[in-house]
């Protein structure tokens, strides 16, 4: 029986985990790559938690990351999606409205504020950033669909079904946008 050897971690494989090693790109030579920053390595372990649901972890990678580099705007939209998870929505709005603020055209972070804004029932405040989440990419249903939430609850019926309408063109057989369009139809009398 031979003897079972102790595995040694390559040391690219080690630097590649704590985020030391060049990050690859297709045709780039290795020279030129791109390190990898203390921030992104942060982020990387941030993303890591959120993924494995240890939401404290995450919030907290989250705060190593934007300590070091507070423009990193992937950081932003991850601390503001953990504080969702934990129920802190005016928290995670601030975090949302920061990643607009770095990235304007940024479709998840319009979307975000959006989402958190109708959790909130601050109806009337959402509909801009949910309309501006789906001028940047018309094939998000969710926010088609948190649009069209918001605008039924400001009792604008032809807007909300045009939004659920437009939900379903991408997505024909989502349940929920189907049960929200049939109620909103039955309410209003057009079923």
């Amino acid at each position: 029986m031979r003897a079972i050897r102790s595995a040694r971690v390559p040391r690219l494989l080690l630097s590649l985990a704590l985020g030391s090693a060049p990050v690859l790109t297709a045709g780039v030579p290795v020279a030129e790559a791109q390190q990898v920053t203390p921030a992104q390595a942060h982020y990387r372990a941030a993303v890591a938690h959120k993924q494995a649901r240890r939401w404290a972890e995450s919030l907290a990678e989250c705060d190593a990351a934007l300590a070091l580099e507070p423009t990193l705007a992937a950081a932003h939209l991850t601390r503001g999606s953990v504080l969702r998870e934990l129920n802190r929505l005016d928290d995670a709005l601030a975090a949302y409205r920061r990643v607009i603020e770095l990235q304007p055209a940024h479709a998840d972070g319009h979307a975000m504020v959006g989402a958190t804004l109708v959790r909130l029932q601050r109806y009337e405040e959402a509909v801009a950033p949910l309309r501006r989440a789906v001028e940047l990419r018309a094939d998000d249903t969710n926010s088609w669909g948190n649009l069209g939430v918001a605008l039924r609850r400001l009792n604008r019926n032809d807007e909300a079904i045009a939004a659920y309408q437009s939900a379903l063109a991408q997505s024909p057989n989502d349940p929920s946008l189907l049960n929200n369009l049939g109620v909103l139809l039955r309410n209003t009398g057009r079923y």
